[in-house]
């Protein structure tokens, strides 16, 4: 069997099988595949870890947690195995790989550079509403934990007590005081990963994500001037001009791209010169002024911190409003992901999915943004991870990456707190640990496939 009988060639290039990728990639999507399931296993034993032996090793909270780490761990193990049987697990999708019967592995960019229909080939993940419900369970879970872990530690029961009954003891309060940032890391995870799979989308750029946009350095001139300014120096008084930042710089992308038309290139270099004139102005109001970096420092490494709801009712509604236009933008996104041409062909409204998107991410990465400060690299995790899962479907995707946001965001805050108990590490530091290589990873997959 050659792969002119599973997929037609281009017309002029019959039965020109591409070459084999080289060994390297194989290795490492292997590694990948194996590595996979350490990662959910890690993060079961670091949350076990972050559990008081008050009530001895083998208390309830721990058995909990593990058995629910080991259902994880198993049903991954399983959806990748299923991938792998049909051609393409997880960790040769991710490296841009996939295996054709009778040839073997090959690469997905030597394939199209061969004019080969690779449509046929890549393995489309199945049970996405399962996935999706599945990821929800995780979300509640991780939010309970995170409850929980802390300068003093309660147990899961006592989480659930306190929700359901009246704060009667010191452990009550201690939660009902922590709820608050737990809602405020669950509300700015999805806002964070549903942007940054419109985005990535918006642009048909991979490695995108808001800050591409230069939304997070509208609030953060935004946040620099309160300061400066207005003499705000708590999160509670500029969470709001944080917020009016951001939805400005979104306005004048948008106003800014219509004058360049429908090209690819027009929003990252639009988001590039906007975020390279209001960082600079941020810097040198930063510089003239000692008092104000010291106030803004906080804020700038990007994490969560303790306060009441109140604090942060703007950026809620705010974030409420952007998922509701990003679930209804998302049939749209599926169309212009594949060009402007192509979705006008298709009876696409292109301007008005652009402007829907746009302002949806502006909105989201806008209120997280003055709601935790700058979460590099969160935006771009998210939606890679969400589409290993459930595929390209946006209709899916956004609902999924949004989700990821969410558990990524609660584990970083989880992990920072119990690391270095009792300080704390912001949850910006860990994104940047993490995301940095993977950002280099992307970076070499996207040059290969050229």
């Amino acid at each position: 069997m050659t792969l002119a009988d599973l997929v037609p060639a281009a017309p002029g290039r019959p039965g020109r099988d591409p070459d084999p990728p080289r060994r390297g990639p194989r290795v490492a999507a292997r590694v990948i595949d194996v590595l996979l399931p350490a990662v959910p296993a890690t993060m079961t034993i670091a949350l076990m870890l972050a559990i008081p032996d008050e009530r001895g090793p083998w208390q309830s909270d721990r058995i909990v947690v593990g058995v629910a780490g080991l259902v994880l761990v198993a049903a991954l193990i399983g959806v990748d195995v299923s991938r792998g049987r049909r051609g393409q697990s997880i960790g040769m999708a991710a490296l841009g790989l996939v295996r054709v019967p009778g040839l073997g592995v090959r690469s997905l960019a030597a394939l199209r550079r061969a004019r080969i229909d690779v449509d046929a080939l890549i393995v489309r993940p199945r049970r996405t509403a399962g996935i999706v419900a599945v990821l929800v369970v995780v979300v509640i879970g991780v939010a309970m934990i995170a409850i929980a872990v802390g300068a003093r530690n309660v147990t899961l029961p006592e989480v659930v007590h306190a929700f359901l009954g009246s704060p009667t003891t010191y452990n009550d309060i201690v939660i009902r005081e922590r709820a608050p940032r737990t809602v405020v890391a669950i509300a700015a995870g999805l806002a964070l990963g549903a942007a940054g799979a419109i985005v990535q989308t918006q642009t048909r750029n991979p490695l995108a994500d808001p800050d591409l946009m230069g939304i997070t350095r509208g609030a953060t001139l935004a946040t620099v001037l309160a300061i400066a300014w207005g003499g705000l120096t708590t999160p509670a008084e500029y969470t709001v001009f944080a917020l009016l930042g951001a939805l400005a710089v979104t306005v004048l992308v948008i106003l800014l791209a219509e004058t360049m038309g429908e090209t690819v290139i027009a929003l990252p270099l639009i988001g590039a010169a906007v975020s390279s004139v209001l960082g600079s102005a941020a810097a040198m109001l930063l510089l003239l002024d000692q008092t104000v970096q010291q106030s803004f420092r906080r804020w700038m490494i990007g994490g969560l911190s303790d306060g009441p709801l109140s604090t942060y009712i703007v950026p809620l509604v705010a974030i409420g409003v952007g998922l509701v236009i990003a679930v209804v933008c998302a049939p749209s996104l599926n169309a212009l992901s594949l060009g402007a041409e192509m979705a006008t062909s298709l009876g696409s409204d292109v301007r008005r999915a652009r402007i829907g998107g746009l302002l949806a991410v502006g909105l989201l990465a806008g209120a997280a943004t003055a709601a935790c400060g700058p979460l590099a690299f969160l935006g771009l995790i998210a939606p890679h991870t969400a589409r290993l899962l459930v595929g390209t479907d946006h209709r899916v995707l956004v609902p999924a990456a949004a989700l990821v946001g969410a558990v990524a965001l609660l584990f970083a805050d989880v992990i920072g707190r119990a690391v270095a108990r009792p300080a704390e590490i912001p949850a910006g530091i860990v994104f940047l640990l993490v995301g940095a290589p993977l950002f280099v990873v992307l970076a070499r997959r996207k040059s290969g496939a050229r």
